[in-house]
């Protein structure tokens, strides 16, 4: 009999960790996974950062672009996660639509972002970025 009330009192304090874990586990993935609306203010100590020259440099000017002579900005909105993924894309602002898919495209290329910090911690936060296109030498229409 004392030997089923040892076992009793071993599963039961297994079963309550397992329980605190997994509620635990559920909390952190509930706050990751509950993703902030494009508008809503998110305090932090430190915005995610970019480096805007890396992500100029995977930019593909677009042919039509190029050949139209089009240039202009297009500000892309990105919601990036606490480990620097990029959750959602958005284009904010743009000067021609014609550039808008290799905004996004060059956004996809980057690869991992540096998330937002607040409380010493990496956080979900968006960001917005501004990607320029311009023609450096219009008369070779080929360099940008």
């Amino acid at each position: 009999m004392k030997t089923n009330f040892l076992m009793f009192q071993k599963l039961t304090m297994i079963l309550s960790i397992l329980f605190v874990l997994v509620c635990s586990f559920s909390e952190v993935q509930s706050q990751e996974s509950a993703s902030p609306e494009i508008d809503e203010f998110i305090e932090v100590e430190q915005d995610p950062k970019v480096d805007l020259a890396k992500l100029q440099k995977l930019v593909v000017y677009p042919d039509l672009a190029l050949k139209a002579e089009i240039e202009g900005r297009v500000i892309v909105r990105i919601l990036v996660d606490s480990t620097g993924n990029v959750r959602k894309i958005v284009i904010e602002d743009s000067d021609n639509i014609i550039l808008n898919d290799a905004a996004v495209d060059a956004v996809k290329k980057y690869g991992k972002f540096s998330p937002a910090i607040f409380k010493s911690k990496p956080i979900i936060c968006w960001v917005s970025i501004p990607i320029t296109f311009r023609i450096k030498n219009k008369d070779k229409k080929n360099e940008y």
